[in-house]
């Protein structure tokens, strides 16, 4: 068990731009895409990860660099550090019976599949981390009330169900998600689009007020604002005014106007390389 648990750690570490496009390659084979086809989606699927952790990182030394130099001006103290997802996730690996949730999460997709009570392939085995934080926290509640075997048997059945909503939430929001981002037949099964429920009332709400009812996508914008719709030109516009906050010299905030503008536009070009190794796949299942 400790070697298996060896292996998957192994795997799990050579990051995201790497694991993931292995498992989509895998995939791709499943469905019966050509090898050449697969191999290039996965490349290209490793290359927009990479790509996109590249343009996250010139974003946060650019502006974040700004932003510090604004909370020291105005005199804000920030006394609390968001370690964001590596930090659940890195508390997630650690924990010792992290590497049994990939075969709980692929067996119950398969025979969810095979009962015909989902359509959803999730192929993201990079967030089980998400089923094993929630299978932790469990463990970490339910044991002084339960004992460790039953808080353990609880937490692999809550994580069970998260599995389970994760599929069918999947398939709820696949035509949304197709609109959205003009993907055919891919979805998403992350955990945050829980959040959906919550927020679909208020959705329904907004769209009764006559002042919130009306587009705000980026082609009704550019069709009332013009070029201040454009991705380049709102992030030059808002490097400009974090340079200014932070008292910048003309120089450097203009290039920080630069920076913003050119992190904004390529954004949606990385986005596209996701679509570029997505759709063969889907379209070969």
């Amino acid at each position: 068990m400790d070697f298996l648990s060896s292996i998957i750690n192994y795997v799990l570490n050579l990051g995201a731009p790497v694991f993931v496009p292995f498992i989509m390659l895998i995939a791709g084979l499943i469905v019966r895409m050509q090898l050449k086809e697969a191999v290039s989606a996965a490349i290209t699927l490793g290359v927009a990860f990479v790509g996109m952790s590249m343009l996250i990182g010139f974003m946060v030394t650019a502006i974040g660099a700004a932003a510090q130099t604004m909370m020291t001006r105005t005199g804000i103290e920030l006394s609390i550090v968001d370690g964001g997802w590596t930090t659940m996730a890195n508390v997630s690996w650690a924990w010792p019976y992290a590497f049994l949730m990939f075969p709980l999460q692929v067996g119950v997709n398969i025979l969810m599949l095979v009962l015909k009570k989902t359509n959803t392939f999730n192929a993201d085995l990079w967030n089980v981390w998400g089923k094993i934080f929630t299978a932790f926290i469990v463990v970490a509640v339910a044991t002084p009330i339960f004992g460790a075997v039953i808080a353990l048997i609880i937490a692999f059945l809550v994580a069970t169900f998260q599995i389970i909503m994760e599929l069918n939430s999947g398939d709820i929001n696949q035509r949304r998600i197709e609109q959205l981002t003009g993907i055919p037949g891919v979805t998403c099964t992350h955990r945050m689009l829980f959040f959906s429920a919550i927020y679909y009332p208020f959705d329904l709400l907004l769209r009764k007020i006559p002042a919130l009812n009306k587009p705000m996508d980026a082609a009704a914008l550019r069709s009332k604002i013009g070029i201040f719709a454009e991705n380049h030109v709102i992030g030059f516009l808002l490097g400009v005014i974090f340079g200014i906050i932070a008292g910048y010299s003309v120089a450097k905030t203009l290039l920080l106007g630069v920076q913003a503008a050119t992190a904004l536009m390529l954004f949606p070009m990385i986005s596209k390389l996701f679509m570029q190794a997505l759709s063969p796949i889907s379209d070969a299942d």
